[in-house]
Order: C-alpha cells, then sequence, then structure tokens
C-alpha cells in the first residue's frame, strides 16, 4: 500500500517533528520576559507621577504665597481657584493619568509674623495604563492614590498700600506691634522713594 501524502503523520513520527519547538520556547521565555519589562515601566511612570505630582504641589504653594491672606497682600492678587488651576496646569500631560486632582491651602501667616508658612496639600488618583502591569503594580482598580504637601513662606508685603506712596505704613503698626521700616534709601528695590 502507498502511504497517502495528504494523511496525517503517525503519532511515531510526531514524537520525532521538532518543528515549532523554538517558537513555544520563545513564548514560554518571552512573557515572563514582557511582563517584567512592564512592570519596571508601570512602577517608573508611577515614580514620575509621584514626582511631577509634588511639583504640581510646590507650584500651588507658591501661588498660594501671593495669593492667600489678601488682608497682608495688598492689591489684586487673585482667588484660592487659581491655586487650583495653577496646580492642575503644573501637571502639564500628566492631567490625564492623575485625576480628581483636590488642592487644599492653609495658612499660618498674620500680622504678628507676616512670613508665616502657606502650605498647599495635593490629593489625586493616578491611573495605571501599561499593558500587563497595571493590575500587578496598581491593584485591581489599575489606580494608586497619590498625595504631596509644600510648604512657602507668604511673600506679603509689610506694608499697607494708602492712596499714595507716601500713606503706606508698616504692617507691624497695624498689629500694634512696633513698627519696622522696610524703606532702605541704598536699596534699588526701594518701594517708599518711588
Amino acid at each position: 500500500m502507498i502511504p497517502d501524502a495528504n494523511a496525517p503523520p503517525h503519532q511515531a513520527e510526531l514524537c520525532k517533528d521538532a518543528r515549532g519547538a523554538a517558537a513555544v520556547e520563545f513564548v514560554l521565555v518571552m512573557v515572563p520576559v514582557f511582563l517584567c519589562f512592564f512592570c519596571f515601566l508601570q512602577v517608573g511612570k508611577l515614580y514620575m507621577a509621584n514626582l511631577v505630582f509634588q511639583h504640581a504641589a510646590t507650584v500651588a504653594a507658591r501661588a498660594a504665597a501671593v495669593i492667600v491672606e489678601p488682608s497682608l497682600n495688598p492689591g489684586e492678587n487673585g482667588s484660592e481657584d487659581d491655586v487650583k488651576t495653577v496646580a492642575r496646569l503644573a501637571l502639564g500631560a500628566w492631567q490625564t493619568a492623575i485625576r480628581n486632582v483636590d488642592v487644599s491651602v492653609s495658612s499660618a501667616a498674620s500680622t504678628s509674623d507676616p512670613n508665616g508658612l502657606v502650605t498647599a496639600k495635593l490629593t489625586g488618583k493616578f491611573h495605571c495604563g501599561v499593558a500587563m502591569a497595571a493590575r500587578l503594580t496598581c491593584g485591581s482598580d489599575k489606580s494608586i492614590n497619590l498625595k504631596a504637601t509644600a510648604r512657602f513662606p507668604l511673600q506679603g508685603a509689610r506694608y499697607r498700600m494708602g492712596s499714595g506712596t507716601s500713606s503706606q505704613t508698616p504692617v507691624g503698626d497695624l498689629a500694634g506691634a512696633p513698627a519696622k521700616s522696610v524703606c532702605d534709601p541704598n536699596s534699588p528695590f526701594d518701594v517708599c522713594s518711588r
């Protein structure tokens, strides 16, 4: 009997056949390698998101240092909504990955301590989006909560603006404390003589 060329090979011949073994070995080895690579990539993105989030908190604290405490900052300074906007803008391209950003600002400045610290606290949620690694590194909901705090001294003026430069009085006079002169005739930035 002549064997049919289209007939399936016998089982004995299949055991000796080595075709496709390299492809199977490649798949068995490369899946864990790719998984490890993607996990490292996701952890790297998580650290970068944390740095960007801390930067946003620093930017928010710097903005709040000139916006909060309107009694210590004469003139038009903006609102606390501007601090929230600046914090979100500081995220840059990460705004799509870092969601639900909440900004809270507190100030320890007063008329007796016009350079008290202004604190900006940010909370948000980083969405992990790297394939195969998001659930392993970020949990079942594929997100990590981020928190950042930054402090900056209030950059308030040490005087009150009046109708003219001659009516500027140091903050100490308003608080009942001894007045401290902020006018320096030798300074190129002297605001009292202009």
